[in-house]
């Protein structure tokens, strides 16, 4: 769904403000089955069917949504400027991709539920184009300086989430990724940040064994 507001402040301005939305419901997705809870001791015997093996369910469970404000502006030649310009600020939840994910822990499925792998929270994208002016005091000047074009596309844009894994710590579920804790908010105030620490590092610890990360 969506609604658009449009508006013309000038004869070949155009501002549009609109509102996008989406949301779907029970996409099938892969899912554990016979899986154990964490623990020590031999996997196949903790199974809750101990003589079964592990196995894939595909259910119904991957939900989705999407919201996004979008802003657009667009001015139609004027004294031989072009211009258009979109800005996107938005947020989509859901399960790894939306289609085709795979979970980890069958006892909660919302477990990997979150930012999706291509959520981009803010994007703007501007083009340019301009008709540079022909000279007209010189005929050479203007055969050769003349009818030429410029243009530009300029994209900005925030980064794709990404979720902070761990190594070592076992759950001994013999299948699923555990993730680390997170002990606080890991971000960064604007000044401390950089290229090579871009949020807090020491905001995750490592799980105990047999312990899903939170």
């Amino acid at each position: 769904w969506n609604f658009n507001v449009q508006m013309r402040p000038f004869t070949k301005t155009a501002i549009e403000v609109g509102y996008s939305g989406q949301n779907a419901k029970a996409f099938s997705t892969l899912v554990p089955g016979n899986t154990p809870v964490p623990g020590p001791g031999d996997i196949q015997a903790r199974r809750p069917y101990p003589n079964v093996g592990f196995y894939w369910q595909y259910l119904p469970v991957n939900d989705s949504n999407f919201h996004a404000l979008e802003i657009s502006f667009r001015q139609q030649a004027f004294h031989g400027l072009t211009l258009q310009s979109a800005f996107t600020f938005s947020k989509a939840l859901g399960y790894d991709q939306g289609i085709d994910a795979t979970l980890n822990d069958p006892t909660n499925l919302r477990y990997d539920y979150g930012p999706l792998n291509y959520d981009v929270r803010k994007r703007w994208v501007t083009a340019v184009a301009y008709n540079i002016p022909t000279p007209t005091w010189n005929r050479v000047a203007k055969a050769v300086l003349g009818n030429w074009n410029t243009s530009g596309l300029l994209t900005l844009q925030g980064g794709f989430p990404f979720t902070v894994g761990v190594s070592g710590p076992t759950l001994n579920i013999g299948a699923g990724t555990n993730r680390a804790n997170e002990l606080r908010n890991p971000n960064l105030p604007t000044g401390d940040r950089n290229q090579n620490q871009w949020f807090d590092t020491s905001a995750f610890s490592a799980t105990p064994n047999y312990v899903w990360g939170a």
